[in-house]
Formats: C-alpha cells, structure tokens, sequence
C-alpha cells in the first residue's frame, strides 16, 4: 500500500506541473495576442493619420500657376543705375601750428611761388579723381548688367512655365511639380545675383569725389609757414601764415587759378 502511494506521487507532481505551464503557456498567448491586437490598432491610427494630411487634387480640376517669383529691383531694370554716391562731409581741418618767425626782414611774399603749389596739389587731386570717376563707371556697368541678368532669369522663368502648361502629356501633379522646380531654381540664381548687387552697391556708395585740399608750404624769401586750406572740389581757397597774413585763391579748373 506504502510502495503503490510512493509510486503515485510523481505522477501526481508531473500532472501539477504540466497543467502549471500549460496555464503560464495560455497566459504569455493571451497577452502576446493582446500586445500584437495594441500594435495594428496604432499602426491603423498611424496611417489614418498620415492618409488625412496627403493632399489630393481632383482629376479634373484646371491647373493652377504658380506665382513667378517676387524680385525686388533697387533700379529698374530698363534705366542704367543712377545711386548717388555717399557724401560725408570731410571733418573741419585743424590747423597745424605754425612756428613762431625767426628774426628776420619784412617778409618778400613769392606769389608765383605759392601758386605752382597749388597747381602742384590740384593735379594730384585731379588724378585722384578721374580714377575714381573710371571706377565709379566701372561699378555701374556691373551693377546694370546683374539686373540685365535677373530680367533674364525672370523671363526665361515664366517661358518655362507657359510650355509645362502647353504640356497637354503632363498630369496635374507632374505641371506642379515641375512649375514649382522651376520657381525654386529661378528664386535661388536670383538671391545669388542679388548678394552680389548689394556688394558692389557698398562699394559704389563708398567712392567720393571730393578732396580736401590741405597742405602746409614754406615760400623762398619769405621767412613764415603758409597753410593752404582748400574747398572740398579744391578749386577754391585761402592761404594764411602766422602773421595774421591772407590770401584768397579761385581756380577754373584744375590749372587755372588766381591768388589775390
């Protein structure tokens, strides 16, 4: 009776067992079955989702252009750039202190002296000048050829949209794709265009025509130091030394000038 008990206690152990792991098998299914019913669920939310912000347009609606791009011309494009360079008023000379005379005779004012000094100083002036007049010419050449550029670019834009639309093989999604490729080429070699328009345009704005004519002269057989201190075209000014002495000068141009 005791062998047949002990006989019967394993196969009672191996039937526990064996219904322990079918339960814990039946229950991990359950749940696994839940998570993989969870995860279609999102997956099905997901692509609603995505499918309602997709959007679709009609077979048979017309075609829609799109707009050209928006250019902004700082000088229209059928007129050669006319910006007005940048005057900034040259800063009122400070007047060299002038030695004191040494002991000497009446001073013996040289006129013709002091005059080829000043056609000295206005030449160099006058070459100054006319190399930034050359430059200035220069820069507005480049400045009115960039805008030739972006007119081009524009019209060669909207040629390009006319045939997409002529295109009667396109479907309306390919038309707008492609007119859309095409505003974006035209916008980004137009901003490229533009970035160096306003480059040269500081460089223009920076070159100025006038001089301040301003210099310190000693005059042979006369025994102060003379200031010249001209106009801003350097075709007008004074002369004056320490001993309250004045002259006033004018010129024509460049070479011509009275000292009186």
């Amino acid at each position: 009776m005791y062998k047949r008990a002990f006989i019967q206690i394993p196969i009672l152990i191996g039937i526990i067992a064996t219904a322990i792991a079918a339960t814990g098998i039946g229950y991990f299914t359950i749940k696994q079955n839940q998570e993989k019913s969870k995860l279609r669920q999102e997956i099905t939310t997901l692509r609603n989702k995505i499918e309602e912000q997709i959007i679709t347009s009609p077979q048979n609606s017309p075609i829609e252009t799109i707009a050209p791009p928006k250019v902004e011309n700082k000088i229209p494009p059928t007129h050669k750039p006319t910006p007005q360079p940048t005057q900034t008023p040259s800063p009122t000379p400070t007047p060299i202190p002038l030695p004191n005379p040494s002991p000497s005779p009446t001073p013996n004012f040289n006129k013709e002296y002091a005059l080829n000094n000043i056609y000295t100083l206005l030449q160099q002036r006058a070459v100054e000048i006319n190399q930034q007049k050359q430059s200035q010419t220069q820069l507005a050449s480049q400045l009115n050829s960039i805008l030739q550029q972006i007119n081009q670019i524009k019209l060669d834009y909207y040629a390009e949209v006319e045939s997409i639309n002529n295109d009667s093989w396109l479907t309306e999604s390919v038309r707008r794709a492609r007119i859309a490729h095409a505003a974006e080429d035209a916008n980004y070699e137009i901003e490229k265009l533009k970035t160096q328009y306003d480059i040269l345009m500081v460089q223009y704005g920076a070159i100025s025509l006038n001089y301040q004519v301003s210099q310190n002269i000693t005059i042979p057989n006369d025994y102060t130091v003379w200031r010249i201190e001209g106009s801003l075209d350097g075709l007008s000014g004074t002369m004056y030394n320490n001993q309250g002495q004045t002259y006033r000068w004018d010129c024509v141009d460049y070479s011509n000038c009275t000292l009186y």
